[in-house]
Formats: structure tokens, sequence, C-alpha cells
């Protein structure tokens, strides 16, 4: 059981990175897109 809840914490914990790291990716072009539109 605890082995299940260790893993589990560790794919919410990898999937936390790659979601802030594609909202950082989105932020990035957002602001690219913004400075071509100006």
């Amino acid at each position: 059981m605890n082995e299940i809840i260790k893993t589990n914490q560790k794919i919410k914990k990898i999937l936390r990175k790659d979601i802030s790291k594609f909202v950082y990716i989105k932020k990035e072009k957002f602001h690219v897109d913004e400075s071509i539109a100006f």
C-alpha cells in the first residue's frame, strides 16, 4: 500500500513539473506574440 502511495506522489511531482514547464512555455509564446502584435 505504501509503495503505491509513494509512486503516486512521485508521478504527481513529475506531472506538476511538466505542467509548470508547459505553462511557462505558453507564457513565453504569449509574450512573443504580444511583442509581434505591438
